[in-house]
């Protein structure tokens, strides 16, 4: 004889509401290889009485200990799901500190009760301690009919929008080489930036630093990640002039 467990979820302490998104991208439009992918194909509901544990052995580690510390086991009751909504790994549960935890196995246990999902916080896996912002700007024209690009900080005028605030992230210069532009000579800086979630970008848009630096994006501004236990790259530039 089955017990019905499907409400056994009423009588767990310290639960919280959390937010699902489903991992299904769609291709975008246009043909760039580099965006293949629509960030906002996304599906998103939210789980209230969702319970919640830091995974601490190694036995229990999706990743066999390598991230211990960033694991966390998560059960969401299966009745508090949408009708016949499946979770899958790359998935993300969204805690109410706003923290994303990527979803690494899911597996209905409790005669299907719950969804049993071992998850990573990969903000803290990859050790992202500082945070961009990337800017989009509005496009004006100037006195003799050029574009201009207007972004909504730095010097004035203003315009645009940030459309990307306080994202965690690593910054890490790749190179330097020396390079004349409109006659002023100096170094462009190259960088790969490790960020704590997916964008959508387009080559008008910038990167600005904590510091306040500005960076352009690169021929080649984005690499997906490979993995669902790695994260997107932005590769962008310090140009000189």
């Amino acid at each position: 004889m089955l017990v019905d467990g499907r409400f056994d979820y009423l009588t767990r302490d310290n639960v919280e509401t959390v937010t699902v998104e489903i991992a299904r991208r769609l291709p975008r439009p246009g043909s760039d290889p580099n965006r293949a992918k629509v960030e906002s194909a996304n599906l998103s509901f939210a789980v209230p009485w969702a319970w919640h544990q830091a995974i601490r052995k190694a036995e229990k580690s999706p990743s066999g200990g390598q991230y211990l510390g960033a694991e966390v086991q998560w059960l969401l009751p299966v009745v508090r799901v949408p009708p016949k909504q499946q979770l899958h790994p790359g998935d993300v549960i969204i805690d109410k500190t706003g923290t994303r935890y990527t979803i690494q196995t899911a597996n209905l246990i409790r005669n299907r009760a719950d969804w049993d999902c071992a998850t990573l916080d990969l903000v803290l896996a990859h050790n992202l301690r500082t945070q961009i912002w990337i800017e989009t700007p509005e496009i004006d024209y100037n006195a003799a009919g050029a574009p201009v690009k207007l972004f909504p900080t730095g010097p004035p005028p203003n315009g645009g929008s940030v459309t990307y605030a306080a994202v965690p992230a690593s910054v890490q210069l790749l190179s330097q080489e020396q390079k004349v532009e409109r006659g002023i000579e100096g170094f462009q800086s190259n960088y790969d930036i490790t960020i704590g979630r997916e964008v959508l970008l387009t080559k008008e848009m910038r990167v600005r630093l904590i510091d306040g630096t500005y960076l352009d994006l690169s021929a080649t501004p984005y690499t997906e990640p490979q993995r669902i236990d790695m994260l997107p790259v932005v590769h962008a530039e310090l140009r000189v002039g």
